[in-house]
């Protein structure tokens, strides 16, 4: 999980409505849909129910919502590598995070 799709979640959160965080995030509905979905197929479970006028979170979504509003600060590595041990992603993460400080070397 990157901490940006994580934002893009709480921003369709937020509107409850994709068009209007896409455009709020000044990206396209459909890229903010895919990543939505590929967040959903990584977490193994549902996070909203799409209406045509409404998007609202499932149990799940409510879940993920609660723990990611408790991140002071994307910016802060250990606290979210902490909090995704919680939800035992911490290990994908801890491989990204390393392929990504490599490449800023």
């Amino acid at each position: 999980m990157e901490l940006r799709v994580l934002k893009y979640f709480l921003e369709v959160a937020r509107h409850e409505n994709i068009s209007r965080a896409a455009d709020e995030l000044h990206l396209t509905q459909p890229t903010l849909s895919r990543q939505i979905a590929e967040l959903e197929e990584e977490l193994g479970t549902a996070l909203l129910v799409r209406g045509k006028r409404r998007t609202l979170l499932t149990e799940s979504g409510l879940f993920l919502k609660a723990r990611a509003e408790e991140i002071p600060s994307f910016q802060n590595g250990v606290f979210v590598m902490r909090w995704l041990k919680g939800l035992g992603l911490a290990e994908q993460q801890k491989k990204a995070r390393c392929e990504a400080l490599s490449g800023q070397q």
